[in-house]
């Protein structure tokens, strides 16, 4: 039976459902930020996320699909939106939306992609668009710390490392963290559930290639709660890359960093905006260290590819774990 009220002053008699006969508010599933660095990384994961024998089953189909051909010309053509949206089903007490994210599908040709303080900018606005992120997964390549070949491989961490190159016009910062290991809010359940799922692991070993070149044989995907992603922002050129590696290195292990996974320039530009939100990175790794121009260009697909994999069938792993 419906309570009736009244209004004073207005003489007219409001109904008031019951409570216990009040519809429920539509439930907002987490926003899940899946951020890949150029247009080549984000490419090769898109096409895994379209393969519905490469992605993994628990995923839908990418919607809300996003034309990014080419670059924007200038700065008003750019197009705030993802690349796409991924549903997925509930791990825990709420449904999950990926969306998918390329830095330089939010730059124009006016700019210089591969320059810190664009990606920053970029980056704000991929935050500041909607509700604060739940979780954040920084997609990209780079290279392995050793003169052994991991090339193909693909690491999965949390940790990163952040060293200023001071180079290229860009003066990005991330105040009192330069130079510094920056954990993640990720549970530690994470890496021992997904090392532990054979059935995941075995599906993802089946769909890696190999690179092309100075293969690592067979691909393997390298996990760990320890596992750090070295970034070196603030850098000139490509032409750099060799030197400011080794120095990015050097800072990180007289920093007491002993299990450095990948050198890249992106993953902890990324992480300077996730707030307290978990954070992960998935790298696939084209070179060595130092080997940039010999290997990279060889392989970069390749390895694009295998972290597509990787990304695509960690993801309900993840999202479980975030959800204990």
């Amino acid at each position: 039976m419906r309570r009736r009220e009244f209004l004073g002053g207005l003489g007219a008699a409001i109904a008031i459902p019951h409570p216990a006969r009040a519809q429920r508010l539509p439930e907002t599933p987490r926003r899940i930020l899946l951020i890949a660095n150029i247009r080549d990384e984000a490419q090769a994961l898109m096409d895994v996320l379209l393969d519905e024998s490469a992605r993994h089953p628990d995923l839908g189909a990418p919607t809300l699909l996003v034309p990014r051909d080419v670059r924007p010309k200038r700065d008003s053509d750019v197009v705030v939106k993802p690349r796409c949206v991924i549903g997925a089903p509930k791990q825990g007490p709420q449904a999950a939306a990926i969306e998918v994210w390329c830095l330089y599908d939010l730059m124009s040709e006016m700019v210089n992609g591969s320059n810190t303080d664009e990606k920053g900018l970029a980056l704000r606005k991929i935050f500041s668009l909607g509700k604060p992120a739940d979780a954040v997964i920084g997609f990209g390549t780079g290279a392995f710390p050793s003169r052994d070949t991991r090339n193909g491989c693909v690491a999965v961490g949390g940790t990163v490392f952040l060293h200023d190159a001071k180079g290229g016009g860009s003066i990005w910062s991330w105040p009192h963290q330069m130079e510094k290991l920056i954990p993640s809010k990720t549970p530690s359940s994470f890496y021992q559930a997904l090392v532990n799922d054979r059935a995941v692991m075995d599906a993802i070993r089946a769909r890696m290639q190999e690179a092309p070149v100075n293969p690592a044989r067979p691909p393997a995907v390298i996990v760990s709660p320890d596992a750090v992603a070295v970034s070196s922002v603030n850098i000139a050129s490509t032409a750099d890359y060799a030197l400011v590696d080794y120095t990015a290195v050097g800072f990180a292990q007289a920093a007491g960093v002993t299990e450095i996974t990948s050198v890249e320039t992106t993953h902890a530009v990324i992480r300077r905006y996730c707030a307290d939100a978990p954070f992960i990175f998935v790298t696939g790794i084209p070179n060595r260290i130092g080997q940039f121009d010999k290997e990279a260009q060889g392989n970069n697909q390749r390895a694009s590819r295998n972290a597509g994999v990787v990304a695509s069938w960690i993801l309900p792993t993840f999202l479980r774990a975030i959800s204990a």
